[in-house]
């Protein structure tokens, strides 16, 4: 009976090392999640940030075409948030129809509707139509980083649209 025990003691004592997982073990798998979930967050994030920035691409597109409508009725742009059924601000974003951005007057061949971000993270969006010496009529909506926008729109007002479309609206 002696030998029984001790036989079954030994057994119990080899499946007992077989069970568990070291220390090593164990940080690595914590690395290996960590590292993961670093990767999943900033991409998250970054999701994040680009749904937001959706926003003020829908509401100056659909402010554009008000503004078109408006000027084939009128023969002028508005100058009036209203009459484009654009709100005066957002959770992220705050609107503006400007009649001169800084010391420069907006042509009145020329239509600009400025998103501007709340939150420097996000950039700047602003719609633009012009019409051309045809009659033609041309919309855009370009995007710039905060650093960006005043270049941005000293291009706009000196009507330079191949620039502006090579560099801030994706040549749309």
């Amino acid at each position: 009976m002696n030998n029984l025990s001790l036989k079954l003691l030994r057994c119990l004592n080899k499946q007992n090392n077989n069970y568990g997982f070291t220390l090593i073990e164990l940080l690595v798998v914590i690395i290996i999640i960590g590292i993961l979930s670093a990767i999943a967050l900033s991409s998250f994030l970054n999701l994040v940030r680009k749904a937001k920035e959706d926003e003020p691409r829908l509401k100056i597109n659909g402010a554009n075409k008000i503004q078109t409508n408006y000027y084939s009725e009128n023969g002028e742009f508005s100058r009036e948030r209203a009459d484009l059924e654009l709100p005066d601000e957002t959770k992220n974003y705050v609107y503006d129809v400007p009649d001169k951005i800084l010391f420069f007057t907006i042509p009145s061949d020329l239509s600009i509707i400025i998103g501007k971000p709340k939150d420097d993270q996000f950039r700047y969006f602003i719609g633009v139509i012009y019409i051309e010496n045809d009659g033609t009529s041309y919309q855009r909506v370009c995007k710039a980083y905060k650093n960006e926008f005043f270049f941005l729109s000293l291009i706009l007002i000196q009507q330079k649209w191949d620039e502006a479309d090579a560099k801030y609206c994706g040549g749309q």
